[in-house]
C-alpha cells in the first residue's frame, strides 16, 4: 500500500458526530452488514466529506495491510462509490479478491483499473499473475520474474548435428571469401540441407535431414524471418519430429507475425497442454512481450518463473532428475523428493517413482510411500519395473506385518498387512490377516476372509493351469513349424483337454486333414461336441451347434475350414 489513496496517516482531530458515524460504519463493515455500514458512513461523508473520505481511505490501507482481505473488499466496494475511476482502489480491490480466492472478481477489478490508467504497471502485473494462477502481487511479480529470469530472453535449443554450427559456417565462409550476412549464412544453411544427408548411413538420413532443417529454422527464427522459421518448423511438426520445441517455436513463429485472438487462444491451448514446459511458457512471455500484450506476456512469464523457482533454475526433466539425485546422495531427502516431483510433473517416470517410495518408507512417510506406488501402477499396464518394485514393497510391509505380530503389536501389525493387500492381493497375505483379526476377536471377518482365500486359490490355479495350457500351445507351433505334426498334434491335444478352445480345435483339425488321419479326426469332432463349455470364453454357434449323430457333416465343416492348400494356415508363430 504505498500510493497516497491508501496510505494509513494519521487523521486530523474532527468533530463527535463524524468519528462516531465512522466507527459505526466501519463496526458494521466488520460484521458484514453492508446496507447498515453504508448508511453510516454516508452520515460520515454528509458531515464532513473530505474527513470522512481520508478516514475511510485509511481504513482501507489499515485493514489491508492487516490482511482483512473480505473487510477491505466491501470497504472498496463503498470508495468506489465515492470515486468510481480511483484506479489505485481498484488495483487493491483486485488483489484482495485474489487473495480470497476469488480469481474472476480480481480480473475485473485489475481490467478497470486499466481502463482509467492503461499503462498502470501494478495493475498489469497483477493481471498477468492472476491469470497465471501465481500469488504475486504488485511490484514483487516483476521482482520474482527477474529472479529466475535476470535477462527476459528466447529460451534457445541447440542446433543439431554439431557442437558448434555457427563457428564451422564462418569457417566455411572463410574458405569461399564470403563475409558473414544473414544471405550467406541463410545460403550455407540452406546448401546443409540439401546435400548434409549424403554424408550419413542410411539409419541416419532422416535425422540428418531434420536437423539440418531445425537448423536453419531456428537461425532465421533469431534473424526475425518468422515466415520462414514458421514455415520449417510447422512442416518438422507435421512430421512428428522428435527434436525439441518444434511445435512451440512453429506458433511462437506465428505469435510474432500476428498476435490475434486466434494465436492467443493457441497458445493458452498448448500451454495447457504442457503446463510444465518451462521453456514454452518463457518463449511464450517473450513473444506477448515484444508484441505489446504485457498481460498475457506476464502471464506467461509467472507461470516460468514459478516453475523454474521449484526446480532451481532447470529446464529439462534430465536436469532436475540429476540434481534431485545429488541432493538424495548427500541426504537431502526432503529437496530430492521435491526436485523428483518435478520430474513426474514434466512426465511420469515410474524409475523416478521407485526412488520416491524407497525414500518417503525410509523416511516411515508409508501413506506418500504408497501414493508413490500407485503412480507407478497408473494407466493399468505395469512394466517390468513396477513388478518388481511391488513385489518387493509388498514383501517389506509382509515382513513388517509379520514382525509386529511377534512383538504383539496388532494394530500396527494390521496397517502392514493392509499397506500389503493394497499392493498384492496374494494368499500368504490374506492368511496373515486371518492371523491378525482372529486375535483382534473379528470372527466374522475371518469366515469373509477364508472365503475369499478359498476363491483366490482358485483363481490362481486357473491362472496356473492358462499359462501351462498357453505354453503347450506356444510348443505345438514350433514342431508345427518345423514339419514335425504328429508331435504338435499330440501337444495340441494335452491343451485342448485342459480347456475348450475352438482355435485349437481348428489347428488339429487341419493338422488330422492334412496328414489324412481321419479317425484322428472323427474323434477330435466328437470331443468337441461332448467337452463342457468354457466358463469365461462362449464358443461359436458355428462350431458346437451340429449334432454327434452326423459326423460327416461336421467333416464337411471342417473341410470347408482347412480346405487351403495343406499346412498353410495363418497361425500366430
Amino acid at each position: 500500500m504505498t500510493e497516497p489513496a491508501a496510505q494509513a496517516t494519521t487523521q486530523p482531530p474532527g468533530n463527535k458526530a463524524l468519528d462516531q458515524s465512522l466507527a459505526r460504519g466501519f463496526m458494521l463493515l466488520r460484521g458484514r452488514l453492508m446496507k447498515a455500514a453504508l448508511n453510516e458512513l454516508q452520515k460520515a461523508l454528509k458531515i464532513d466529506p473530505k474527513a470522512a473520505k481520508t478516514s475511510m481511505n485509511q481504513q482501507f490501507g489499515r485493514v489491508y495491510q492487516q490482511k482483512s482481505f473480505e473487510e477491505a473488499l466491501n470497504l472498496g466496494k463503498l470508495l468506489l462509490k465515492i470515486e468510481p475511476r480511483n484506479y489505485v482502489i481498484l488495483n487493491h480491490m483486485g488483489s484482495c479478491a485474489r487473495q480470497l480466492k476469488l480469481r474472476d472478481e480480481a480480473e475485473q477489478y485489475y481490467r478497470r483499473a486499466l481502463q482509467f490508467k492503461p499503462d498502470y504497471l501494478k495493475a498489469i502485473y497483477n493481471l498477468g499473475a492472476n491469470r497465471a494462477k501465481v500469488d504475486w502481487y504488485d511490484n514483487a511479480v516483476e521482482e520474482n520474474i527477474r529472479k529466475q529470469l535476470p535477462r527476459v530472453s528466447w529460451w534457445l535449443p541447440p542446433f543439431q548435428n554439431t557442437s558448434d554450427l555457427m563457428s564451422e559456417v564462418r569457417i566455411e565462409l572463410a574458405e569461399q571469401g564470403e563475409t558473414e550476412s544473414f544471405t550467406s549464412v541463410f545460403n550455407v544453411l540452406t546448401a546443409r540441407v540439401k546435400t548434409n544427408w549424403k554424408n550419413h548411413p542410411p539409419d541416419k538420413v532422416q535425422q540428418v535431414i531434420q536437423g539440418d532443417n531445425f537448423n536453419l529454422a531456428l537461425y532465421v527464427f533469431l534473424e526475425g524471418e518468422y515466415p520462414r522459421a514458421e514455415e520449417i518448423f510447422c512442416h518438422l511438426a507435421k512430421q512428428a519430429s522428435t527434436l525439441p520445441e518444434v511445435a512451440s517455436f512453429c506458433l511462437i513463429s506465428r505469435i510474432m507475425q500476428d498476435p490475434s485472438p486466434e494465436n492467443i487462444e493457441a497458445a493458452a491451448k498448448l500451454a495447457a497442454e504442457t503446463p510444465h514446459n518451462r521453456a514454452l511458457l518463457q518463449n511464450l512471455g517473450v513473444a506477448f512481450l515484444k508484441q505489446n500484450h504485457p498481460i498475457e506476456g506476464y502471464r506467461y512469464l509467472c507461470q516460468a518463473a514459478c516453475l523454474l523457482e521449484r526446480s532451481e533454475g532447470l529446464y529439462s526433466a534430465v536436469e532436475i532428475a540429476q540434481r534431485a539425485s545429488e541432493y538424495l546422495e548427500n541426504e537431502h531427502f526432503d529437496i530430492a523428493l521435491s526436485l523428483y516431483e518435478e520430474v513426474c510433473l514434466i512426465a511420469e517416470r515410474t524409475e523416478i517413482r521407485a526412488k520416491m517410495a524407497e525414500v518417503y518408507r525410509a523416511q516411515g512417510d508409508h501413506d506418500k510411500a504408497m501414493l508413490s506406488y500407485e503412480k507407478m501402477r497408473e494407466g493399468g499396464q505395469e512394466d517390468d519395473l513396477t513388478k518388481t518394485v511391488i513385489q518387493e514393497a509388498h514383501d517389506a510391509y509382509l515382513k513388517l506385518a509379520e514382525q509386529a505380530l511377534e512383538d504383539k503389536k496388532f494394530k500396527l501389525a494390521q496397517d502392514f498387512n493392509a499397506r500389503a493387500l493394497q499392493l498384492r492381493q496374494e494368499i500368504d497375505t490374506l492368511r496373515q490377516k486371518v492371523r491378525i483379526l482372529s486375535v483382534l476377536n473379528q470372527h466374522e471377518e475371518v469366515e469373509k476372509l477364508e472365503e475369499e482365500i478359498q476363491r483366490l486359490k482358485v483363481k490362481r490355479d486357473q491362472e496356473a493351469a492358462e499359462i501351462k495350457r498357453q505354453n503347450l500351445i506356444r510348443e505345438a507351433k514350433v514342431f508345427y513349424k518345423s514339419k514335425d505334426f504328429l508331435k504338435a498334434a499330440r501337444i495340441l491335444e494335452d491343451a485342448l483337454n485342459m480347456k475348450k478352445d475352438r482355435d485349437v480345435f481348428l489347428l488339429l483339425a487341419g493338422i488330422y486333414k492334412g496328414i489324412k488321419h481321419t479317425r484322428s479326426l472323427n474323434n477330435l469332432l466328437y470331443k468337441w461336441k461332448t467337452m463342457p463349455e468354457p466358463k469365461v470364453e462362449e464358443v461359436t454357434e458355428e462350431v458346437v451347434e451340429e449334432e454327434v449323430a452326423t459326423p460327416k457333416k461336421e467333416l464337411d465343416q471342417v473341410e470347408e475350414i482347412t480346405s487351403r492348400p495343406q499346412f498353410d494356415f495363418d497361425l500366430d508363430l
